[in-house]
């Protein structure tokens, strides 16, 4: 696969994910509430409804896009989005019900496999074709629209619109949330679409997938304590998060340390990433866990929504000023790198600040951010 090919696909993927939130209509980050309100049977055919209301259209879209415009990257996002909406549905459920290996499937086996068949066509040198590719997802969509009408007629229960009224008022708040922490998460990605090439967004695409070794051992660790982080005293859980985020900057050095010796095998016609570039990526990797764990925090406190306009608005700020930087600098992969680390890095200060008004302090997690520094302080130490 090409790096320009890749890029294209990456930056698909990265906008899929950012759509992908606001399928389901915020009824899957209400999972858990809605559960308590209403119980399991009520929850499950909630959420087959949100999926099937949100994600048709999705599809639909995509089909339609694929005939209305030449460009393959408009209809891949959308079918994209409606997929990773399903896995979002599916986490929420899982989680919630104590599927702790569905949960770990759904989160982590999905990535893995993205990056193990790219990475086997870059290998083999073999350029999907698009079409076919959009047929293969058309199908895959469709049978999980399918899977979804079949568990929503099985779980169906009398006062389904009436609940549904109760899931709205519950889950849309919750999505507005959503979607700010899902564009903090896109927002490096997103950075290196608008300043960068394809084939320097695919490279910088290529060492955040192989950073998948974080967001993998980040997700297992919340699978297992997801229901932990909303029972434990504020020292447990302060304890517990700087502990992941420190054992993270430590598996960040160490995918900066092995790159120079993975990508010319996986990749040899991409352009050349620095060990610093690669230890820019990993803190984002660092940083995108600690978002998450943060804004998990922030919904313990009653404080989720409270908290998404003031993030939204610190996000615009900090791109505005990126946008303003890059008029006078020269764009290299290091900087976009070094912009998205410092974007994402506004937000989750703002997340501790307001953790810290709340009365939840924690001093630890907080002293531990600085660790998403070390991968790329060691690439300056090792590069010098």
């Amino acid at each position: 696969m090409s790096a320009d090919l890749y890029g294209g696909v990456e930056l698909a993927l990265s906008v899929a994910g950012l759509l992908g939130n606001a399928v389901g209509l915020g009824v899957p980050q209400a999972t858990a509430r809605l559960r308590l309100l209403l119980g399991h049977e009520r929850v499950t055919d909630l959420l087959a409804l949100a999926f099937l209301l949100s994600a048709t259209p999705l599809v639909l879209a995509s089909m339609a896009a694929a005939v209305a415009t030449p460009l393959w990257i408009v209809p891949l996002t959308l079918v994209f989005a409606a997929i990773y909406g399903a896995q979002y549905n599916l986490s929420f459920w899982a989680r919630a019900e104590g599927q702790k290996f569905i949960s770990t499937w759904v989160d982590n086996g999905t990535l893995v496999l993205i990056g193990i068949g790219a990475g086997l066509l870059t290998v083999l040198q073999i350029t999907p074709d698009m079409s076919a590719s959009l047929y293969g997802l058309w199908a895959i969509a469709l049978l999980l629209v399918m899977g979804g009408a079949i568990t929503l007629h099985r779980f169906r229960i009398p006062g389904l619109w009436i609940n549904w009224r109760k899931a709205m008022r519950e889950g849309l708040p919750l999505l507005a949330t959503g979607l700010v922490l899902a564009a903090f998460v896109a927002a490096p990605r997103l950075l290196a679409g608008r300043f960068l090439s394809l084939a320097d967004v695919g490279a910088l695409a290529l060492a955040a997938r192989l950073c998948l070794l974080l967001l993998i051992v980040y997700q297992l660790l919340m699978t297992w304590n997801f229901r932990n982080f909303y029972i434990w005293p504020a020292d447990r859980c302060d304890k517990v998060l700087s502990a992941i985020l420190i054992g993270l900057a430590g598996l960040g050095c160490l995918v900066m340390l092995v790159w120079p010796l993975v990508a010319p095998v996986i990749a040899p016609d991409f352009p050349d990433l620095s060990r610093l570039t690669v230890g820019l990526v990993a803190g984002q990797t660092v940083l995108w866990a600690a978002l998450a764990l943060f804004e998990n925090s922030l919904g313990r406190q009653g404080l989720g929504m409270k908290a998404a306009p003031t993030l939204l608005l610190v996000g615009l700020f900090a791109w505005g000023v990126i946008e303003l930087v890059m008029l006078f600098v020269p764009v290299t992969s290091h900087r976009i790198a070094l912009a998205g680390i410092g974007l994402m890095a506004a937000g989750v200060t703002v997340q501790w600040g307001l953790l810290y008004r709340s009365g939840m302090c924690l001093p630890r997690s907080g002293a531990a951010l600085a660790s998403a520094a070390l991968p790329a302080i060691l690439a300056v130490l090792i590069e010098r």
